[in-house]
């Protein structure tokens, strides 16, 4: 069975427990209970198709950092949540919320490009931005440096299926070939 992390985000206060208990045991917590993770999992049928889904509930709080760190870089999905009579958890969304996923984000998606570099065969993997103007000089050092490395091995290779080719030629119309005059004599 297919397996997927989804993750509630939002700032402390602002229902994610309540949300998860609800969903999980059709029980709402009267007592608000200050927590640092929450972790539920449910088989659920999504199109037809079943896979346990774990439901982790992110800390609101920026001491527990480390945890978002770890839920956020390995999520399917998140949801970010705030409370509707709260003003602050609502600008949270966008100013911490939204910034953090993406950062944890990124960071998955630089070692999904990695382990897609090698598993192509690719000779370097070099992280750049031309909007930001970083590493845009080494992207191009590094290039030219592949090229310079494969270019002894592009000749041989060229000069290899030069040669294969000339030798299918011959074998193709030997009537074009050159004769030796000595062996008319």
């Amino acid at each position: 069975m297919d397996f997927l992390i989804c993750v509630i985000a939002g700032d402390h206060g602002c229902g994610k427990t309540c949300l998860l208990t609800l969903y999980s045991s059709s029980e709402f917590p009267t007592d608000y209970i200050p927590t640092c993770h929450d972790d539920y999992h449910k088989d659920e049928t999504i199109d037809s198709q079943t896979v346990k889904v774990y439901y982790q509930g992110s800390a609101g709080s920026d001491d527990y950092d480390f945890f978002n760190k770890t839920h956020f870089s390995q999520a399917d999905a998140v949801a970010i949540c705030f409370a509707i009579d709260s003003k602050e958890s609502f600008e949270s969304v966008e100013k911490k919320w939204k910034p953090k996923i993406d950062k944890y984000n990124h960071e998955k998606i630089k070692t999904e490009a990695e382990d897609l570099a090698k598993k192509i065969g690719a000779q370097i993997y070099i992280e750049c931005s031309a909007k930001e103007n970083i590493n845009v000089d080494k992207v191009f050092e590094e290039l030219a440096r592949v090229a310079l490395k494969e270019r002894p091995i592009r000749q041989q290779r060229e000069e290899r299926e030069k040669m294969e080719f000339e030798e299918k030629l011959r074998s193709e119309h030997p009537e074009n070939e050159e004769s030796d005059p000595s062996d008319n004599e």
